[in-house]
């Protein structure tokens, strides 16, 4: 069939706003006759044409100043004196602030205003030409090196005379000068509803209909504000990146359910965005891209934005071996087609063909890839869903992806990360939308009896995880295994992912229990990448990861393989960075104390022959920060001057170490 036929076949059909809010209720304001808070924009143009005559200036500099301050950046200094600048020469202008500040802002379109200097000049007079030179000549003789000088006008201003005012000043001072007239004010308030500031400001009357949040509105609006507080008081010395972004981007999610106005949802995003790119966090950054498109087209109909975030988060996973980052590619595809058969992209703002063509031969590549089962029948998911999209498109026949999807179905009862569920859903709709079809039919009875095992699997693996850890408690540790064992295997589903995690942590302890030290720690270890390998996914880390692994570490210790345990502590030292403050810093501490105190036994335990291959050691304990193995590695080594030069009253270092290795604990560890 034609290439035509693929991106031609446009359909009318209502906002897709309007298609989300019935589809997905829950993900939408709740709060009955919405908050409308309204001027007259008629009053509103009298009052900006009229200030001269009411006196009203310094109440416009401060109706000015505020909306900059929203608009275009939030640290402005507020001027004292004689209006007109004074001696100051300007109305307003900006100051410095820490990167770290202004990152947070998602108000303002200038964020390089944190670190340059610009001035406002702020007039009512109907004169404004001579004003505006008056104004920028007296700004640039100050000498404090502005970079750009914004003047804030109630006069109307052509576009022409706009750019011809502007070039002229700047040809004439050298300096940037950008006009923002009676237009962009008027504008800036209805567009972005600043209605409650030009009230203020100005002594305007307000409209406001009636107005009762709703449940949902209410919990979330809470979450927002307790968000929000959590980013400003974000310490990059006490708190990750990762976890900052995070906030960042579900305080934007929250905001679009609010149904916030459309710049304050935007400005979050973005927010997110900028963080992710400065910090060049890859997987943060394409979480952001991804949920930031969704909402442009699903919640403001804005398809251009769409399909031009979908070529940056192209750029950033195209070459990537992750199925669950182009997972979201292709879902982001198939809303780019449904833009273009809604009219609402053409055939070169969709650009199908060839996005479609870059997607799939990435995505083939990895269904072909049979050393990762997972991905490789995740990979077969997402072809199937592009391909049967496209082809219900055609009006061609969908057998072959049916075909495709009962294949993954049925090859995927242990693959933990297939997203069978998502199948599910998939099949579940399509029964709306479906004629005769004889291998749907086949692929609905297996998506069924597959749901049906899944979730009898789920509860049947829920109840043996609790008897396994009673049998436990009761030192019926075998039986603990078998049951935890079973539990393991009816819960390799994705959905089941944290009881799984769970019924490996119980192997662990349980082999641990009847001394089986190297079997507890394969299971310690299946439980750490399972965690880690969703971090992939979520960009988070729940606090049980530290938790398991000290598990690991302790089992290596036991099982007197000391130079990996420095590994593990390694890996320990990054996490804790990403999981920050969600752990118990006290008892951590605690934990790590006593390790360092049992490492250094064992480094002193170290036999002559092995001396030569503890060079090195002292260096990487150091790296660790453990402060007491690091000493029983210089002593066995002969560093003893070392050592003294470090720490000045050290007192016999030989009494010492002898008494250290003579501790009760000894007698627990490997020879």
């Amino acid at each position: 069939m034609k290439d035509t036929t693929f991106e031609e076949q446009a359909l009318k059909t209502a906002k897709p706003s309007d298609f989300m809010k019935i589809r997905r209720p829950y993900e939408f304001s709740d709060s009955g006759n919405r908050a409308v808070q309204f001027i007259s924009k008629d009053v509103f143009e009298y009052k900006l044409a009229t200030i001269t005559e009411r006196s009203q200036e310094k109440e416009f500099e401060f109706f000015c100043r505020h909306l900059a301050e929203k608009e275009l950046c939030p640290n402005l200094i507020y001027q004292t004196g004689p209006t007109g600048g004074g001696d100051s020469k300007v109305d307003t202008e900006t100051y410095p602030v820490a990167d770290k500040i202004s990152l947070k802002w998602f108000e303002g379109i200038g964020r390089e205003a944190n670190q340059e200097r610009w001035a406002f000049a702020i007039s009512a007079k109907a004169q404004w030409r001579p004003k505006i030179k008056s104004d920028v000549a007296g700004i640039v003789s100050t000498n404090r090196a502005y970079k750009l000088i914004y003047f804030m006008t109630n006069q109307s201003v052509s576009d022409r005379k706009r750019a011809e005012v502007e070039d002229s000043l700047k040809n004439e001072f050298d300096i940037e000068v950008r006009i923002l007239d009676k237009t962009w004010l008027v504008n800036k308030v209805y567009d972005n509803e600043r209605f409650d500031l030009a009230a203020s400001s100005l002594g305007l009357d307000i409209n406001k209909s009636e107005f009762k949040l709703g449940r949902n509105d209410s919990i979330k609006t809470d979450d927002l504000q307790a968000l929000e507080k959590e980013i400003d008081d974000f310490d990059e010395t006490n708190s990750s990146y990762f976890e900052l972004i995070e906030n960042c981007l579900y305080s934007a999610i929250l905001s679009r359910e609010l149904e916030k106005p459309k710049f304050e949802v935007v400005g979050r995003f973005e927010r997110a965005l900028h963080i992710a790119r400065e910090r060049k966090l890859s997987n943060c950054l394409n979480k952001v891209l991804y949920q930031y498109a969704w909402t442009s087209y699903w919640w403001h109909d804005d398809a251009n934005k769409l399909s031009s975030l979908y070529d940056e988060l192209e750029k950033s996973v195209i070459d990537s071996n992750s199925v669950w980052e182009l997972e979201k590619l292709a879902t982001l595809w198939i809303t780019l087609q449904t833009a273009f058969i809604h009219s609402h992209l053409n055939k070169e703002q969709a650009k199908l063909k060839i996005r479609y063509s870059n997607l799939t031969a990435k995505l083939q590549l990895i269904a072909d890839d049979k050393s990762r089962p997972n991905a490789s029948l995740t990979a077969i998911t997402e072809l199937s869903f592009l391909g049967m999209s496209k082809s219900m498109m055609l009006k061609e026949p969908l057998d072959s992806w049916f075909e495709k999807l009962i294949y993954v179905l049925n090859a995927s009862e242990l693959m933990m990360d297939v997203p069978v569920n998502k199948i599910i859903r998939y099949v579940d709709e399509l029964c709306d939308l479906l004629d005769e079809y004889p291998k749907f039919d086949e692929l609905f009875d297996v998506a069924t009896e597959i749901s049906s095992n899944r979730v009898s699997n789920s509860q049947k693996g829920c109840m043996l995880i609790k008897n396994a850890f009673r049998n436990m408690r009761l030192d019926k540790n075998f039986k603990a295994l078998i049951q935890l064992g079973e539990a393991s295997r009816l819960l390799a589903q994705k959905e089941n992912r944290d009881d799984f995690i769970l019924a490996q942590v119980g192997i662990g302890q349980a082999y641990e229990n009847i001394g089986l030290n190297w079997s507890a720690r394969n299971g310690y270890v299946t439980a750490l990448y399972k965690l880690i390998n969703d971090f992939d996914e979520t960009s988070q880390l729940p606090p049980i990861t530290i938790r398991v692994l000290n598990k690991i570490i302790w089992t290596e210790v036991k099982s007197g393989r000391v130079p990996v345990v420095f590994f593990w502590m390694q890996l320990k030292s990054i996490l804790i960075d990403k999981l920050c403050n969600s752990y118990n810093n006290s008892a951590e501490e605690e934990e790590a104390q006593l390790l360092d105190a049992i490492l250094g036994i064992m480094i002193l335990k170290s036999s002559y022959k092995d001396l030569s291959k503890l060079e090195t050691l002292p260096s990487f304990i150091d790296e660790c920060g453990l402060a007491v193995s690091w000493v029983a590695a210089l002593y066995i080594l002969g560093y003893e001057d070392v050592i003294k030069a470090e720490i000045k009253e050290m007192g016999n270092l030989e009494e010492l170490c002898i008494g250290w290795i003579n501790q009760p604990a000894n007698s627990d560890l490997p020879p």
